[in-house]
């Protein structure tokens, strides 16, 4: 038999019986054992992933039950097998249905049935996998058609999402912000809103003209507007929220008016709060010290502490980052690549923007340039940032 490359984790307070599985099996597979329950679990959450945890029901410290339950928390793909002694029916039936026991084996067991587990529930492993790999392709691929949707129907907007996600990746870490992704996903749409506004209120938005009061309640509420699109996605339910307070003010005034404020506010959302209105100002205001000061004069609508984290951290980039050696092009729609920049906004010959200065072109944007310059005129050349190859 070739070696198998998924590990087996065995759990047993006899120190024979570890060492006897160790014999049979390491030739074909690698077996790490531990007598003790604690330490197993710092060896599954350092060493891992294995494929298979295998544990006695009678150890010193805790009984098998609850050791497998301990283990689930940290590796919940990892199969679970349970050894007893005691053929007792009422307990396989609770290793099953409570502990998420894959497979319930009697001792002494021997050493056909032993290896006929491990590659069972190795197999089973590799199943889980499979299918929680194809369903966050599938998941990911439905994340990318929303971003497109933005895209394609806001595209001032999504130029200033993709700016958010930026900042959201560099500042994440000095947050104590654990998971990125979610963070960037929540970033990009803490703008999805923006598609339920009449095309007429984004026109005015897309050229910075001035809104009535009506108008600008409608576009106060459009987190809320998000979180509604948002929530009732499955594993989006935590994004969704972030983008209902992206835009709530720290001291609790502002959309949506539901009393939440200060800390009870999540850290995510009071982070993209800041970030926006970084983005907006940035629009406006060159000078770094004059956004800064305008944050720190906002008092009531950021996090104080947060924001001198978030905007030390800008300077600090600001002042070391080292750019990428690039070129600025003028060229045609044909000539553009995915991962151009676009340094000015790009109109029909009639005026009408299309996307906006500051998108990074992607194949949504790319393939609805080219399909536009087939049916209207395009104004060219586009003016583009391209990194230079090495």
């Amino acid at each position: 038999m070739s070696k198998i490359n998924e590990k087996i984790l065995v759990i047993d307070d006899d120190p024979l019986i570890l060492q006897s599985y160790k014999k049979q099996f390491s030739g074909v597979m690698e077996i790490r054992t531990s007598e003790e329950p604690w330490l197993a679990l710092e060896i599954l959450k350092r060493s891992g992933p294995f494929a298979v945890l295998v544990s006695d029901y009678r150890l010193k410290e805790m009984d098998g039950l609850s050791l497998i339950s301990e283990a689930h928390k940290i590796a919940p793909d990892t199969v679970k097998i349970l050894l007893t002694g005691y053929a007792d029916l009422e307990l396989a039936i609770k290793a099953i249905n409570e502990a998420r026991v894959f497979r319930f084996l009697t001792k002494p067991c021997s050493n056909k049935d032993m290896a006929a587990s491990f590659i069972d529930g190795i197999n089973h492993y590799r199943h889980i996998v499979a299918e929680r790999e194809n369903l966050e392709k599938i998941f990911n691929g439905c994340v990318q058609m929303l971003t497109d949707v933005i895209s394609l129907s806001t595209p001032v907007v999504f130029c200033k999402a993709r700016k958010l996600m930026t900042l959201a990746r560099q500042i994440a870490p000095h947050l104590g912000i654990g998971d990125l992704w979610q963070f960037e996903t929540a970033a990009i749409f803490s703008q999805l809103g923006y598609v339920t506004l009449p095309h007429q209120l984004l026109e005015k938005i897309s050229y910075k003209i001035a809104l009535d009061g009506i108008e600008k309640q409608m576009v106060a509420k459009v987190p809320e507007a998000g979180e509604k699109l948002l929530k009732n996605i499955p594993r989006l339910e935590k994004i969704a929220r972030i983008v209902r307070y992206c835009e709530k003010n720290f001291d609790g005034s502002g959309y949506p008016q539901d009393g939440l404020a200060l800390a009870d506010l999540p850290l995510e959302s009071r982070a993209l709060k800041i970030l926006s209105e970084i983005v907006s100002l940035e629009e406006e205001f060159k000078d770094f010290e004059v956004i800064s000061t305008r944050i720190r004069d906002g008092k009531g609508a950021f996090d104080p502490e947060m924001a001198e984290l978030i905007l030390a951290e800008l300077e600090i980039s600001s002042i070391t980052a080292v750019s990428d050696e690039i070129e600025i092009l003028k060229i045609p729609i044909t000539e553009l690549r995915i991962g151009d920049f676009l340094l000015a906004d790009v109109l029909t010959s009639e005026g009408k923007l299309l996307f906006s200065g500051g998108n990074e072109v992607t194949q949504v944007i790319l393939t609805k340039l080219l399909n536009y310059s087939e049916l209207t005129k395009v104004q060219e050349p586009l003016t583009i940032r391209r990194k230079i190859l090495a």
